[in-house]
């Protein structure tokens, strides 16, 4: 199974460790699934941890965030994104999601955004909320 997080879900896990988007970086961490991942994600990740109000509710720091954005090159797919698509409309910057997923071949797009949600699917990529994603894992239980 091959998997774009936006980066709502992936802050998200940070900021309160026993939320869905917690447990689907947990699944990760037990390569449950392929995380894909762009240039342009890695970047937004970092961007958002980073943010001053998002810092003061996860307390780690940059060493601890650089670290974190490692592990998931080491671990996660990097994806070369040669795509140019529109597919969220409302928010063009969303749309690095999908041509990441697009280009990367990937099954899911999880998000917790609603713009991104109504898409609800792209071609053979299915867009899904946290806890619709986390469905699939309990159903194969």
């Amino acid at each position: 199974m091959r998997v774009v997080l936006d980066t709502n879900i992936f802050v998200s896990a940070f900021l309160a460790s026993k939320g869905g988007p917690a447990l689907i970086l947990k699944l990760f961490q037990l390569e449950a699934f392929d995380l894909l991942i762009s240039e342009e994600i890695l970047a937004e990740y970092q961007k958002v941890l980073r943010y001053e109000r998002v810092r003061k509710l996860h307390k780690l720091t940059d060493e601890q965030i650089s670290r974190v954005l490692e592990d998931l090159r080491t671990f996660g797919t990097i994806v070369n994104t040669t795509s140019s698509l529109t597919v969220v409309a409302g928010d063009p910057d969303d749309n690095k999601f999908f041509e990441c997923a697009f280009d990367g071949e990937a099954d899911y797009i999880v998000s917790g955004d609603a713009l991104v949600l109504a898409v609800k699917a792209y071609r053979d990529i299915r867009v899904f909320s946290s806890q619709l994603f986390l469905s699939l894992f309990e159903a194969q239980e």
